[in-house]
């Protein structure tokens, strides 16, 4: 008797859900990609404004270098043809204060220590110590580290679980270096009174090492996750939304019902969109409703304003060349 093959819905085709889509297309499964924009991987593709390309999605990417965790990902994706650019790797991310200040940051753990020491050679000793429960913190997750049990992580440290601003606190008073130590919240958009040192460095702790770029910006990336989910047969449903997620009576998943009225089987289903807008799509009673007041009142993380600006050079000025120009208040620290 043939074996049937199992089905499954990808609900939004960001790079979560087009990296969900691949690995289970790569794992037997027969997958559809539902996206409600017209064409996937919208906000990674950048725009074009006047003929001038702009990056919208991926400015710059975390251990991107040869041996580095995503690229080990992108490998395992078969994307791993990809050209990157470095990053200056002796001056990554200029930290400039209203005062007139700023603090040059290179790439790497070691020397990022080594040039912070060398601004606050009085801090050399909270540095050191905050850095190295980065590092320790940051290879807990088997996610980044690929070593050990996925089920268990030794994450236990109940320091690691106060906040942020609390965590900086505990090896330095300097302002400046406060902030300094708190900038990578841009890249995950929580506050650092919000956000748990943990959370934090999980996401800090890839941006140390091997920063670089897709030489061709986001748009090379949705690129190549169309050609590969070309490769691997996944259907894609773009410019319609899931309007419900049914289940038979014994609770097992049955077809996902899209805006337009089509129906697609699946037998699993894995939703990649706000939280927001989840409960809505479940069958009724599916979730409890203390789950349900807490996915509808989760709160946005920090918004950014993006101004895009064009010149008439080819070339970047040198503070911006292959470099981060990050400005910060210098009386209110973090």
């Amino acid at each position: 008797m043939k074996k049937t093959q199992p089905t499954a819905v990808v609900i939004g085709a960001g790079a979560s859900g087009m990296a969900s889509a691949l690995l289970l297309a790569m794992h037997g499964y027969q997958v559809s990609l539902v996206e409600r924009a017209r064409q996937v991987g919208v906000t990674m593709r950048g725009f074009l404004k006047s003929r001038v390309y702009f990056d919208s999605g991926v400015h710059f990417v975390g251990e991107l270098s040869a041996d580095g965790i995503l690229s080990a990902y992108l490998r395992y994706l078969g994307l791993q043809h990809l050209q990157c650019v470095d990053f200056d790797q002796n001056h990554f991310e200029t930290v400039r204060f209203s005062d007139g200040r700023q603090y040059f940051l290179p790439v790497g753990f070691d020397a990022m220590v080594a040039g912070m020491c060398a601004d606050f050679p009085a801090e050399k000793a909270g540095i050191c110590g905050y850095m190295a429960e980065v590092r320790r913190a940051y290879n807990t997750s088997s996610f980044h580290s690929l070593q050990g049990s996925l089920t268990h992580q030794p994450n236990n440290n109940p320091q690691w679980h106060v906040s942020l601003k609390d965590f900086i606190a505990g090896f330095t008073q300097n302002h400046y270096l406060q902030t300094i130590l708190a900038v990578p919240c841009l890249y995950h958009g929580v506050s650092p009174d919000s956000v748990s040192f943990l959370q934090h460095a999980r996401v800090a702790g890839s941006h140390f090492n091997g920063v670089r770029t897709f030489s061709r910006g986001g748009s090379s990336l949705v690129q190549a996750f169309e050609q590969r989910m070309k490769e691997e047969n996944v259907t894609l449903h773009c410019g319609h939304s899931v309007r419900k997620i049914h289940c038979r009576p014994d609770g097992a998943l049955c077809h996902v019902e899209l805006s337009n009225g089509e129906s697609i089987a699946s037998s699993a289903v894995i939703y990649t969109g706000h939280p927001h807008y989840l409960p809505d799509m479940l069958p009724e009673n599916a979730l409890r409703p203390a789950a349900c007041h807490r996915l509808n009142n989760l709160y946005d993380g920090i918004s950014a304003h993006l101004l895009y600006l064009s010149g008439d050079r080819q070339q970047p000025p040198p503070l911006l060349d292959k470099k981060n120009l990050l400005y910060c208040r210098h009386d209110r620290p973090f």
